[in-house]
């Protein structure tokens, strides 16, 4: 809904409905950040809803922010309950894990589309059938999904919407804004004109060619790199984002190694969990968990580009491996 934003400032906004087919019945509440936009909705529920009807039970992801975490410990203490999703071993959240965690008490599912470490996409479609059965609250993050992967919220029955500029919330779902009132400023919109510009430089070529690298990166890495494997090849994945372990040494010291050949990685952390923890959850062993690290392809990268990282990676991992005195396997 954004007939309260003056003619010239709202045309951004309607651009974004359009781009992620959002019916301008739609409420959207501008936040700095997902974070924001998770400890509002966690306010809105206990309020609206958890405090009216009994219903205190939140299902979440492991990967939500962390903020979605600390919002549910602290509302703990006024009777809400948290529990997670379990993943399968496959890294997935499924829909058959979110229907046995549901209990008559739960209110809201809520977990990000993607996992940006691991790279697997969450079957929505199955999940949110399943929620919409049980009579319970969907949110989805699409904050590490959004123009990457194509998504209407016309096509599921979604009802709380995620992108880093603020929070979509349907006509017909319970909602109390944190500050009351609160509307759309100027400054907020032209982040949401800069958001607009780059999706539209994203399109479905750049996302074949960025599976095509991806996919050669990880047969370069296999065949070069004695031991080192992808994590969940089997299941659909962002095109480009790869989590790699490499057994017989430690993520962050082969993260320290990549860094000095300004080679990017990542471990996790910060706002999100620990790639080892999350990999722990899909039931990894602890060895494994601990060496791996997630890697983001970048779309001007180019095979002999992509060739010549890899050997970068290649040193750095056999030299760790020399000093901990493990063999290649």
């Amino acid at each position: 809904m954004i007939d309260s934003t003056n003619q010239i400032l709202k045309k951004p906004l309607e651009e974004l409905y359009r781009f992620l087919g959002v019916p301008l019945s739609v409420k959207f509440f501008p936040h700095q950040g997902r974070a924001t936009s998770y400890a509002a909705l966690l306010h809105s529920q206990h309020i609206s809803t958890m405090h009216e009807t009994g219903r205190n039970h939140v299902l979440f992801a492991s990967h939500s922010p962390a903020t979605a975490h600390l919002k549910l410990q602290q509302l703990k203490r006024v009777g809400v309950v948290g529990k997670e999703i379990p993943l399968s071993n496959e890294g997935l959240i499924t829909p058959e894990a979110v229907d046995e965690a549901i209990n008559p008490r739960t209110t809201l599912v809520s977990f990000p589309l993607i996992d940006h470490l691991t790279g697997v996409i969450h079957p929505i479609e199955e999940i949110a059938e399943v929620c919409h059965k049980r009579g319970v609250y969907l949110h989805l993050d699409l904050s590490y999904s959004l123009g990457i992967l194509h998504f209407h919220l016309n096509d599921y029955p979604v009802d709380y919407l995620t992108i880093p500029e603020g929070l979509f919330v349907k006509p017909y779902v319970p909602f109390e804004p944190l500050i009351p009132g609160d509307s759309i400023s100027s400054f907020e919109l032209t982040q949401i004109q800069e958001r607009l510009k780059r999706l539209k430089e994203k399109n479905e070529l750049q996302n074949f060619e960025l599976t095509r690298l991806r996919d050669f990166f990880e047969t370069e890495i296999r065949d070069h790199i004695p031991g080192a494997f992808p994590f969940f090849t089997l299941k659909e994945r962002m095109p480009h984002i790869s989590a790699l372990a490499f057994p017989g040494i430690t993520a962050e010291a082969l993260l320290f190694y990549l860094t000095a050949e300004q080679i990017h990685a990542s471990m996790g952390g910060d706002e999100d969990l620990l790639l080892e923890t999350l990999l722990k959850k899909a039931r990894v062993d602890d060895m494994t968990a601990r060496s791996a690290l997630s890697f983001k392809i970048h779309p001007k990268m180019t095979k002999e580009g992509i060739k010549g990282t890899v050997q970068k990676i290649k040193k750095c991992v056999l030299s760790l491996r020399a000093l901990s005195g493990v063999l290649p396997v």
